[in-house]
C-alpha cells in the first residue's frame, strides 16, 4: 500500500509517516512539505491514501495561496475524484472547516494528538468506506 503523507511541519509528517508504518509494515510512505511537492508525488506515484494537514502551507508554483488544506483537497479531488483523502488538522470533526472538506470528498478526519491506534482506525474507516461504494451498484 502506498500513501502519500502532507504536511509542512517535518516532525508532524515524520510522525504520522511512522505510525503509518508500524500499522502498515509493509507500505510505501512518501512524504510532501508543500501543495507543489504534494500534486507532483500525487500524479508521479498515486498513493492510496494521501493524510492531508488541514493547515498545510499552500504556496503553489511561487505565489502564496492561504493556510487550507481544503484547497489541496480540491485539486487532488479534481485530479483523481476517487482519490481517498485523511484530513489530519487539531480541529475538532464539528468545526465547520472539518465538516466543509469531508464535504468536499475528505473520507476521514484524524484529530491532532493522535496515535497508532487512531491512524489504524482512519485507515479502516477510509477501506470500508472504499469496500462500501464498491459494493454499490
Amino acid at each position: 500500500m502506498r500513501f502519500l503523507v502532507v504536511d509542512d511541519d517535518r516532525t508532524s509528517r515524520r510522525l504520522l509517516s511512522v505510525a503509518l508504518r508500524q500499522v502498515e509494515p509493509a507500505a510505501e510512505v512518501d512524504e510532501a512539505s508543500s501543495l507543489d511537492e504534494a500534486l507532483a508525488s500525487f500524479e508521479h506515484a498515486p498513493p492510496e491514501v494521501v493524510f492531508l494537514d488541514m493547515m498545510l502551507d499552500l504556496t503553489h508554483g511561487g505565489q502564496p495561496g492561504g493556510s487550507t488544506g481544503l484547497v489541496a483537497l480540491s485539486l487532488m479531488r479534481d485530479l483523481r475524484p476517487d482519490a481517498r483523502v485523511v484530513l489530519v488538522t487539531s480541529l475538532p470533526r464539528d468545526d465547520p472547516d472539518v465538516l466543509d472538506a469531508l464535504q468536499l470528498g475528505a473520507m476521514e478526519h484524524l484529530e491532532k494528538p493522535y496515535g497508532v491506534p487512531a491512524v489504524r482506525a482512519a485507515l479502516q474507516s477510509v477501506r470500508a468506506r472504499s469496500m462500501a461504494g464498491k459494493a454499490a451498484p
